[in-house]
């Protein structure tokens, strides 16, 4: 006797296997992007514009160029926009501002009248207000209710412009982790309210995670950045340090991008030779005995904008005759950011370190630059003096380097 075989059914049978091995392949690989995701607390440190928040970002979006840095810094995969939690401390911002606090709120509410229209009338009601760090807790917990692994961030920038340990408060204990949770959860009313009145599902929440006791959970990590040259900012303390990984961000002007090799305007000076001439010069400067001059105020990569910058150097503009309208609003931005800076706060002690001597204030420098303007204006671009508006601004032998760097480049080209 044959039996028959009915395929269809077969062939549903099959599919729901496939269907169940796929979702358990799934599980699995989610479980393992979480365990590799472990959440923990860092600050990236370094020289103003060195590139602290720009590579916070690009980890966190894995651009290519820094997907390796990602993977090194535990983020797994790019980070959803709603997952990232931004705030920036200062010299007023308090643990209420990072934490919530309660604000009177007016509400218009429907006052019942038989006989006639709808009426309101105004009631002064109180609400809960988060902070940086309930929101980003709140986003954490709801991803342990739902079962999902993604990493929530708070981003925090200029960490010890604020003072970091008051604003952290009582929560300040929660830095202390292990295997990405906090070792000793605290009690925190405002937290644990705001978290009972705006946590979906609540009930799944696991186990071990108890709003009585609030923690920093394994899925929330916390990146911060700090300038090292800052004034008027307050030290972190050895206690609030050791809770941190740190790693110092260097200038790599190869990840930089086409804003290296932008020039100043009105020179044939790209803003690498410039930043890079300056920076050699503090570092030679910082070494000596009783140095009026600190390495760490150097200037990072991204401390220049485009703002500042133009894309042809000046050679280039007066060759192709390309009007340079547009080059003295960008020299004004590069006189009001970049030479104020080394001025009035890198060379402050002894402006002569990098300045002409005669040059006894800002405004003088100023002064010269818009001489060498004006000269240009009355006799041409072709005619000027030199191809430099730094000429007898900076000493004579930074001057040099900076136009020499131009040099090697030119003749590597040939």
């Amino acid at each position: 006797m044959t039996m028959q075989i009915d395929n269809s059914k077969v062939l549903t049978s099959i599919l729901n296997d496939v269907n169940q091995l796929k979702t358990s392949l799934e599980k699995v690989n989610t479980n393992n992007n979480d365990i590799s995701g472990i959440g923990y607390n860092k600050i990236f440190y370094g020289i103003p514009g060195c590139g602290k928040s720009y590579k916070i970002d690009a980890m966190l979006n894995h651009k290519p160029e820094f997907v390796d840095e990602a993977i090194k810094n535990k983020i797994v995969k790019k980070a959803d926009e709603s997952d990232i939690i931004r705030t920036t401390f200062y010299l007023d911002y308090s643990n209420s501002d990072f934490i919530g606090q309660i604000y009177p709120c007016v509400e218009k509410v429907e006052v019942n009248n038989e006989e006639g229209p709808v009426d309101y009338k105004s009631i002064v009601t109180y609400k809960r207000i988060p902070g940086p760090f309930t929101k980003a807790l709140l986003r954490a917990y709801q991803h342990l209710i739902d079962e999902d692994n993604s990493q929530v961030y708070l981003i925090i920038e200029e960490i010890n412009r604020g003072n970091a340990a008051a604003i952290f408060g009582d929560t300040f204990q929660l830095l202390d982790r292990k295997n990405g949770d906090s070792e000793y959860p605290i009690n925190n009313e405002f937290i644990e309210s705001y978290l009972r009145e705006n946590l979906e599902n609540i009930e799944n929440l696991p186990s071990n995670y108890n709003l009585e006791r609030i923690m920093i959970p394994h899925n929330l990590t916390i990146f911060a950045t700090m300038n090292t040259s800052d004034q008027n900012v307050f030290p972190l303390d050895t206690a609030f340090k050791r809770r941190w990984n740190r790693e110092r961000i260097t200038n790599d002007w190869g990840k930089v991008g086409h804003i290296k090799d932008m020039y100043i305007p009105y020179t044939d000076i790209t803003w690498e030779n410039f930043a890079k001439t300056i920076n050699e010069e503090m570092i030679s400067q910082s070494i000596k005995k009783d140095a009026p001059i600190s390495e760490d105020k150097q200037m990072g990569a991204y401390f220049a904008n485009e703002d500042m910058l133009t894309d042809k150097s000046y050679s280039e503009k007066i060759k192709e005759n390309i009007s340079l309208d547009k080059d003295l609003e960008k020299l004004n931005n590069f006189e009001n950011n970049i030479l104020d800076y080394l001025y009035n706060d890198v060379t402050k002690f002894d402006h002569s370190i990098l300045f002409e001597k005669q040059l006894n204030s800002i405004d003088n420098i100023y002064e010269r630059i818009n001489l060498y303007i004006d000269a240009i204006n009355d006799t041409g671009a072709e005619q000027a003096e030199s191809k430099c508006v730094f000429n007898k601004v900076f000493v004579d032998e930074i001057t040099e380097q900076m136009l020499g760097f131009v040099t090697k480049v030119d003749d590597s080209d040939d």
